[in-house]
Formats: structure tokens, sequence, C-alpha cells
């Protein structure tokens, strides 16, 4: 008889989505991973595809056709002047109080390497590609390490999240969505 049986619990009969149990005779059990690294050469290859039809989508154009991305970089520019963290674009230069300011301080450091706007813009929108891919590898960790699904479902969730439209308007736009849900996600493991 084994453990579960001769304390009166019912047996363990949930397998992992990445482990298969052999259960052996005399209440031995034997677990076996699978070896197949497959999933995550799929995930790079989707993660590598996504960033380059974000590259190829993205449009430096299109900044400033919404108010937030105009107020990251100008208090980025702020931040990498030494202005402190004011909107400078308006009269009085105010002091920010509405958005927090890690994201600016992360542009600040590209306009700091790069202070010729509007060309440094395209530098700015791939650090949100960045945040974008890592996210969407964080997520697939995230999922995979709490049972949500197994590696292969997880890996079409996480593809399907890189082709969805919504993210790749905020992959190729100056957001502090993707950024936060990195971090956030992050912050789960």
């Amino acid at each position: 008889m084994n453990e579960a049986s001769q304390s009166g619990e019912a047996p363990n009969l949930h397998l992992s989505t990445y482990e298969a149990r052999a259960i052996g005779t005399g209440g031995s059990s034997v677990v076996r991973k699978s070896k197949s690294n497959l999933p995550h050469l799929f995930l790079v290859i989707s993660l590598i595809a996504a960033g380059l039809l974000y590259f190829a989508v993205m449009t430096p154009t299109r900044f400033g056709a919404y108010h937030d991305d105009g107020i990251y970089v100008t208090t980025a520019k702020s931040l990498s002047t030494g202005d402190g963290y004011r909107i400078i674009s308006l009269p009085y230069e105010p002091a920010q109080t509405k958005y927090p300011p890690f994201y600016p301080f992360l542009l600040s450091l590209i306009w700091r390497v790069y202070p010729e706007f509007p060309s440094n813009v395209t530098a700015m929108i791939v650090l949100s590609m960045i945040f974008t891919m890592g996210s969407l590898g964080i997520a697939w960790r995230y999922l995979i390490k709490h049972e949500y699904g197994t590696r292969w479902q997880t890996l079409i969730v996480v593809a399907m999240s890189a082709l969805n439209w919504r993210t790749m308007i905020l992959a190729t736009s100056l957001y502090s969505e993707m950024p936060f849900s990195l971090l956030a996600v992050a912050a789960q493991q």
C-alpha cells in the first residue's frame, strides 16, 4: 500500500503540466521531467518574430497623437537636462504631478545619449519594444510556473498576445503599460 491509501487520503492524481509520474511498486514514485526544449525554441522564435513585426510597423511620426506620450518625452527631456521632473513645454514649467517618474526617467537615459529630437523618439520606441518582449517572456514563465496550462498552451496564449493589435500599439508607442506589465508580472515570480 502506498502512503496515501494508508493515511486514508485520496491519492494525488494531479500531474504537473511538465512532469510525468510513474507509480512504482512498493510505494515509490519516480518523477521524469520532459526533456523537450521545443516550446522554448518556439517561444524565442515567436518573440523574435513579434519584435521584427513591431519594428516593421513602428511609426515614429505617430508620436504626439495622444497626450501621455508627449508628457513622458517632455518630462524625460526635463530630467535629462537637470531641470527636475517638470513639464517644460508649458508656461512656468510646472512640476509633473500626474505620472510617476520611473518611465520618464528611463526615457531620459536615452535622451542623454541621443538628444536629437525628434529622431531620438525611434530609440525610445525600441525601448518600449524591448519591454513588450520582456513582458511576454516573463508572462510565459509565470503561466508555466503556476501551471495555468501546458508549455504549448501558454506559448499559444503568449504568441496571440504578442500579435494582438493593442499589444502592437503599446509596443510601438511611448506608454508606460509595457514596463509596468513586465515589472508587475516579474514581482509575482
